[in-house]
């Protein structure tokens, strides 16, 4: 399938957008994501006086992605569920 100039740069444009859209989303995740573990690094070292170690860090991390996909998973059952009641 040959696709004229025109059609090609339309297909450039759209995408691009869309990983523009992309981009902006998971940036906005990132921050959302980091937000908690930076406030807990705060928290030790006014407690303890000393850095986190990695490997607290990372196991804070795990619990945070770990509450994060439960609380994700609820929210999906929860739609399906009402999608259920409305449509089914």
């Amino acid at each position: 399938m040959k696709l004229t100039p025109e059609r090609r740069r339309q297909i450039y444009e759209i995408t691009q957008k869309i990983l523009a859209v992309y981009d902006r989303f998971f940036s906005f995740v990132l921050k959302l994501y980091e937000k908690p573990v930076e406030r807990k690094k705060r928290e030790f070292f006014l407690t303890y006086r000393t850095e986190m170690t990695e490997e607290e860090i990372r196991e804070f991390q795990y619990q945070l992605t770990a509450g994060w996909t439960i609380l994700l998973f609820i929210v999906i059952l929860v739609l399906l569920e009402i999608g259920g009641r409305i449509f089914g």
